[in-house]
């Protein structure tokens, strides 16, 4: 979902010039994952210091108030650094309430979360004597570590008991404010490291830990330890002596003790929200709308419909024949079923050794790609990554779909994030433009934004080099009818986009000559 990210490096490791470089590359290559708010949490000098904006992290990064707190923390002479960041698509918590944006602080936990948890209210509700202070999702997980690290004495165990209350998929980057502690853990693998004795830095993806260590970091692979949590491990790094600890789920780290003094954290973002404009006037003619409906209800009732699919004679190129059967199930052959072993056979060679991840599949949320994902990884035995494109159009519920298979399943999460809010007025430009002259066959305009969803999903093979997909689609699922309504007619094979090449040039032909007849969609 979010991208998280950060730096541990010990006094002298990097100059402060390498430092900012490297700081502003993990913000611009994590914006791909969310481009809605952006933060930062700096310790250093005895504190905690947080700066968030409900703006891209590109944007953020330019600010007078933070190029001002980065310059403090590059200046400062404490032996050991810390900084972690996020990059927000939002999901729990409007982004325009500064409190619900990250880094977010709670029950002595500052940091950054990537995921979303699908239980939080009931989290909530289980625990009373928890505060609740934001809308976040994010707040419950760092209220249980802190709640729990009390109890028990240590942050470690504290954090793998909140991991195994939360329902939905997490990776976590955390500073503690009562011991001198970086904390990293995850239930899905959503983490990438990059370590040497003197400096360590993390990401949400190996393709951005390998890219800034390589074109800005300027280190070749093996100069440093490259490694990736696994779900339900987490890593604890000392922040007085940048040594490290690695922790499974069950298992504790010892001498870990919460009993430093509480360190202090300061927000330094720039005060105060925008206030939502709320739009009056008379309200919408009900009655009006009760006449219309049922008028259009009596429409509906009197269309003819096939006795046996019920496709209505609104269908483009539908035809019945004497028993009131259509054309579409007249000529339907049967799926031929290869079977599971024809499938085996056919990803087998793709197989990597070890725990290299070996297929993407596209995960949308829905029954079909979800129950793909259960299938690759428990069935076939394959190391999947689940890849969303997030273009503005993608539901909450599809969203926290995702998260709980995920989360559930162990399998790393690639969402790539479009910049939501130009694609959805670029949405509203189509319908605009449509509703001047409205035409079924040019109503798929308004899904034209997500077709990028096949580009990005071969960037993301390419960058984790995987060379297989799995497609999770309903073969029943025919679309004849969006260039049926462009008066074109597709051919009738066992393959889903199977209009020949003079047909395909017919599309753009169609496109064009309406596009002229309405100028209003060259926007």
């Amino acid at each position: 979902m979010c991208g998280i990210f950060g730096i541990v490096q010990k006094s002298g490791a990097v100059s402060p010039k390498e430092m900012r470089a490297l700081i502003h590359a993990l913000y611009r290559y994590s914006e791909s994952r969310g481009k809605e708010a952006a933060g930062a949490a700096f310790r250093f000098n005895g504190t905690i210091e947080v700066y968030k904006r409900a703006v891209p992290a590109s944007e953020m990064i330019r600010e007078k108030g933070y190029r001002q707190l980065l310059h403090r923390f590059l200046s400062a002479p404490d032996p050991v650094k810390a900084f972690i960041g996020h990059s927000r698509l939002v999901t729990n918590g409007n982004q325009s309430n500064a409190a619900n944006n990250q880094p977010v602080s709670s029950e002595g936990i500052t940091g950054v979360h990537n995921g979303i948890i699908v239980n939080h209210e009931a989290l909530w509700q289980r625990h009373p004597a928890l505060q609740r202070k934001y809308e976040v999702d994010t707040e419950v997980l760092f209220s249980l570590m802190g709640h729990h690290a009390r109890v028990c004495g240590s942050l470690p165990e504290g954090t793998l008991k909140a991991f195994g209350a939360i329902q939905g998929n997490a990776s976590i980057a955390a500073f503690s404010e009562f011991t001198p502690e970086l904390m990293l853990s995850t239930n899905n693998g959503s983490l990438y490291i990059a370590r040497s004795d003197d400096f360590l830095f993390f990401t949400s993806e190996k393709y951005i830990r390998d890219k800034v260590l390589t074109k800005v970091f300027r280190r070749e692979p093996g100069s440093c330890s490259l490694f990736q949590l696994e779900p339900m491990q987490l890593l604890l790094v000392d922040l007085t002596t940048m040594k490290g600890q690695v922790a499974a789920d069950g298992l504790s780290i010892q001498g870990h003790i919460l009993n430093g003094k509480r360190i202090p954290v300061t927000d330094a973002s720039p005060k105060g929200t925008p206030t939502p404009v709320i739009q009056t006037g008379s309200g919408p003619d009900y009655k009006s709308f009760d006449l219309y409906f049922e008028k259009l209800q009596k429409r509906v009732d009197s269309l003819r419909r096939c006795t046996c699919c019920l496709l209505p004679e609104t269908m483009p190129f539908i035809s019945f024949d004497a028993n009131g059967v259509c054309n579409y199930c007249a000529h339907y052959s049967r799926i031929q079923v290869r079977g599971r072993d024809a499938l085996f056979q056919t990803v087998e060679p793709f197989r990597k050794p070890g725990k290299q991840q070996d297929i993407v599949l596209g995960a949308s949320g829905g029954r079909d790609s979800t129950y793909a994902l259960h299938y690759a990884k428990e069935v076939l035995g394959l190391k999947p990554i689940a890849y969303t494109y997030d273009w503005g159009m993608v539901t909450d519920l599809a969203r926290r779909n995702v998260a709980r298979i995920t989360g559930q399943l162990g399998i790393e999460h690639i969402l790539i994030s479009a910049d939501i809010n130009q694609k959805r007025r670029y949405i509203r430009k189509n319908v605009s433009a449509w509703l001047k002259q409205p035409h079924l066959g040019l109503v798929p305009l308004f899904m034209a934004g997500d077709k990028q969803y096949f580009y990005y999903l071969d960037q993301v093979m390419k960058q984790n080099k995987i060379d297989i997909t799995l497609y999770a689609e309903n073969q029943l699922e025919k679309t004849h009818f969006k260039t049926g309504f462009c008066n074109i007619e597709e051919g009738g094979g066992s393959i889903y986009y199977d209009i020949s090449f003079f047909k395909k040039l017919q599309l753009p032909w169609f496109y064009l000559k309406n596009y002229a007849k309405n100028p209003a969609y060259f926007n």
